[in-house]
C-alpha cells in the first residue's frame, strides 16, 4: 500500500487493520457481517478505501461511494496474501455466490 509518492502509506495500513479488526469482531460474536460498513473520517483520506486499480472496472455508483464494506476486505486480502492463496479464495467465493444464486429466487439476490 503506497502512496501517491511511491512510499509506504502507513495510515491506510493501519486503517486497514483497524476494519480488518472490526469485521473479525464481528464474526466472533455472530452478527452479520455483510451490512456492516466505516463512514470515512472528515479531511483523513487514510480512513477511506483503498484506491486499487480494481474499482475503475465497477460501477460509478459503487466507486463514488467512500464507506468500507464488505467488499473492501477482499481487496486487503489482495494485498495482505500471496496470490497462490489470494486466487483459489476468490475463485471459491465465486463458486460459493453462483450457487448461492441458483439457490434463492431470483428477485432476493
Amino acid at each position: 500500500m503506497y502512496d501517491n509518492n511511491n512510499l509506504p502509506n502507513v495510515k491506510l495500513l493501519i486503517g486497514s487493520l483497524h476494519w480488518l479488526r472490526r469485521v473479525r469482531n464481528s464474526c466472533a460474536h455472530n452478527e452479520r457481517v455483510y451490512c456492516i460498513h466505516q463512514t470515512q473520517v472528515r479531511n483523513n483520506s487514510a480512513s477511506g478505501r483503498i484506491l486499487d486499480p480494481y474499482y475503475t472496472q465497477l460501477p460509478a455508483s459503487y466507486s463514488r461511494c467512500t464507506e468500507k464494506n464488505i467488499f473492501d476486505l477482499l481487496v486487503y486480502f489482495k494485498y495482505y496474501l500471496p496470490k497462490e492463496e489470494f486466487t483459489p479464495m476468490i475463485t471459491e467465493l465465486k463458486n460459493m455466490l453462483v450457487e448461492l444464486q441458483n439457490t434463492l429466487q431470483p428477485n432476493a439476490f
